[in-house]
């Protein structure tokens, strides 16, 4: 997804239209990647965490899209302009609003641009939308189903560290000193973790 994405960026300022097939093609990765996950890949036997994803999207794609649509747009554009200067000039702006984007905190963007006071004086609703509430949804499902349930370093754990039904007044975070001190971790090594599985 990230190559298609710069793939787009960079040459969306030569052809328009890769824009749209750019998107198509994201939403048909999207549901391929959706398909694959679900019913062909295993679960991973050591979890991992959203710090590459959150660095992907955060920073990279926060810094390498703007300045890439800015300096290919002055690329692709400047054989076929007459006037050079003018390419070169909004190539400069371009570039000096891309690098501040890039380099400036969103925090100070949002209050700078009055986006943080308009936010705060429409205020938000909680939509209390009783149907797709986890709490009751989760009495509809096995406990196969449940990942607190069903992933190996939880499922091992006694009722009273690791409830089937969750509610809202109860804590049910579970620490990693409660997975060490049931052994679940020694346990699944032992074992091994080729017999897990995604359910589904």
């Amino acid at each position: 997804a990230m190559k298609m994405f710069i793939c787009v960026v960079l040459f969306m300022p030569l052809l328009p239209l890769v824009s749209v097939i750019g998107f198509i093609g994201l939403g048909l990765q999207y549901g391929i990647d959706k398909y694959m996950l679900l019913r062909t890949f295993q679960r991973p036997s050591r979890p991992s965490n959203s710090m590459l994803a959150l660095w992907s999207l955060g920073k990279f794609v926060r810094v390498v899209a703007p300045i890439t649509l800015s300096i290919t747009f002055y690329v692709f554009l400047t054989p076929s302009w007459a006037e050079k200067n003018q390419v070169f000039s909004m190539f400069v702006i371009a570039i000096c609003v891309s690098v501040g984007f890039a380099v400036v905190p969103l925090s100070f963007l949002r209050t700078l641009l009055g986006i943080r006071f308009v936010l705060k004086g429409a205020g938000f609703k909680v939509a209390h939308d009783t149907e797709n509430d986890y709490y009751k949804a989760q009495h509809m499902w096995s406990p196969e189903m449940k990942y607190h349930k069903d992933h190996f370093l939880y499922k091992r754990l006694p009722p009273s560290k690791n409830p089937e039904i969750l509610t809202p007044d109860q804590d049910s975070a579970v620490g990693a000193d409660d997975i060490k001190s049931y052994g679940a971790v020694p346990k699944a090594v032992e074992e091994g973790a080729d017999d897990i599985t995604l359910k589904g």
